[in-house]
């Protein structure tokens, strides 16, 4: 497959003033704390984290640091927490998550060699690119819409929240693109309503219990436990209303691409594996590998969990079909949404954002 076209100049500068100037460019969906990885790999790595290389024979690490750009795990990341983490241990890695405090800073970690791969959202990717960094979407990760509209109870209608207060988590979020997005397409355009910014899904649900808005947007788990309590209920589900995208892709420095190919192969021939794994596995234990899993899913019980995958499944949120991954019409969709949100800089050519040799 090809690879993405070289128009943009390598970056080698590395430092506090890298991470300062990528956080600006890259979206800030909510997160907290920043993984330090330590360490220079030998072997087959290229220094690239905390043990990078098993030996001339072992093209994996020791320890794979995966980047999460906010302390929420939604559903569509399991994958890497199920199946994958058991072929990972299997054949010796242990498997570390790291939280970042937005997709900047996430992407500032990987030049600065504290996470290997991580998943950002096609907005932050071109954004960050935008801005001259040297990162790659290489797989895809979520092709359907992992967030839902909540709104207050007793809300029947869209004309009902027309011209009401919509609350967010922030412009540039990925709250933003879904909201807003879910707005245009039932209202016909996506200032029909008032928008508010409160970070963190369980302020944002709070702020609709206390009437300060009457709809917001929250990974369904948060919104499926909000309603048990009779504090929101669970009013669209986006993916209703628009066809498959790429909403969540799986991304490296295109150095670590180049430097270490086979690494990369075997993560992406692992994870589809894990895709594939989300649908055929009981669903018990499933959400069993969510409660256990060594990051921090919200405790949101069998039931709610167990209705959240069943709804992940429905929607068919994972692409089993690597040919159908990061295709320049559902990367393009996705950034036609972004842009009429308002969530890009300047809208990129695909081939300058993906990297498909894997796949």
């Amino acid at each position: 497959m090809p690879r993405k076209s070289s128009r943009r100049n390598v970056l080698t500068a590395v430092g506090a003033g890298l991470t300062v100037g990528i956080a600006g460019c890259a979206g800030d969906d909510n997160g907290n704390g920043n993984g330090n990885g330590t360490g220079n790999g030998n072997g087959n790595g290229t220094g690239n984290g905390n043990g990078n290389g098993n030996g001339d024979d072992d093209v994996l690490p020791d320890t794979l640091r995966i980047g999460h750009p906010g302390p929420t795990r939604p559903t569509y990341a399991a994958p890497p927490y199920s199946h994958f983490l058991d072929e990972m241990e299997a054949r010796g890695v242990t498997v570390e998550p790291v939280t970042f405090d937005g997709f900047g800073p996430m992407i500032a970690g990987m030049i600065s060699e504290d996470v290997e791969i991580g998943y950002v959202t096609p907005p932050s990717l071109a954004n960050a690119i935008a801005e001259g960094f040297p990162v790659s979407s290489f797989m895809e990760l979520s092709q359907a819409f992992s967030q839902q509209v909540c709104t207050a109870p007793g809300i029947d209608s869209w004309d009902e929240i027309e011209g009401e207060t919509f609350i967010l988590h922030s412009p540039s979020s990925f709250s933003a693109m879904v909201g807003r997005s879910a707005v245009e397409a039932n209202l016909g355009d996506p200032e029909a309503v008032e928008y508010q910014y409160i970070a963190g899904t369980p302020n944002r649900i709070a702020a609709i219990e206390a009437g300060e808005g009457v709809a917001t947007t929250a990974f369904l788990a948060g919104v499926l436990d909000a309603e048990e309590e009779g504090i929101v209920q669970h009013f669209s589900n986006p993916n209703d209303d628009f066809d498959h995208m790429t909403l969540a892709t799986w991304a490296t420095l295109d150095e670590n691409l180049d430097q270490n190919e086979a690494m990369h192969q075997e993560i992406v021939d692992v994870m589809l594996e894990s895709y594939e794994d989300m649908y055929d596995r009981d669903i018990a234990e499933l959400v069993e590998y969510i409660q256990t899993a060594p990051t921090d899913f919200p405790d949101y019980g069998e039931e709610v969990w167990s209705e959240t995958l069943e709804t992940a499944r429905e929607d068919e949120m994972w692409n089993t079909d690597l040919s159908e991954h990061i295709t320049d019409e559902k990367f393009q969709t996705s950034l036609e949404l972004a842009d009429r949100a308002d969530l890009l800089e300047e809208m990129p050519d695909v081939d300058d954002l993906v990297d498909r040799r894997f796949l």
